[in-house]
């Protein structure tokens, strides 16, 4: 599970860094509260929402308009946190078709002596399944 998230957040980085390979430092605390806040296939959930029972708010929630506050007791944080606990149980079993379209993520060992870097893009594709 750690290499996904590594894997994940190595991923997160690539896209947020745009060419400046040093500055990732200084951007993975915003790339750590976007995974955590961000849905899960695995659970359906956000790791927020999981441990907490809600998704902290960000900025963009703040021009919407907020609604009733979501546990006034104790008591529905229980259920709901329950609830979402038994549905996050549940895993997504993925097939492929004939015909659907992939992405392939390359490993170091497929990159060419020198060529490698960490926060190089790893994806390559689309590549449709025969």
């Amino acid at each position: 599970m750690d290499k996904l998230v590594n894997r994940t957040l190595g991923d997160m980085l690539r896209a947020a860094i745009d060419g400046n390979l040093k500055s990732w430092d200084q951007l993975l605390y915003k790339v750590e509260l976007s995974y955590n806040r961000s849905w899960k296939w695995s659970t359906g959930f956000s790791h927020f929402t999981v441990i907490y029972g809600y998704n902290p708010r960000a900025p963009i929630d703040l021009a919407l308009p907020v609604g009733r506050k979501i546990h006034d007791k104790a008591e529905d944080l229980i259920t709901t946190l329950q609830n979402i606990h038994e549905e996050a149980r549940k895993r997504l079993l993925v097939d492929f078709d004939v015909g659907d379209f992939v992405w392939a993520v390359l490993t170091k060992d497929r990159f060419g002596v020198g060529e490698y870097n960490k926060l190089k893009a790893r994806k390559v594709g689309p590549y449709e399944i025969a």
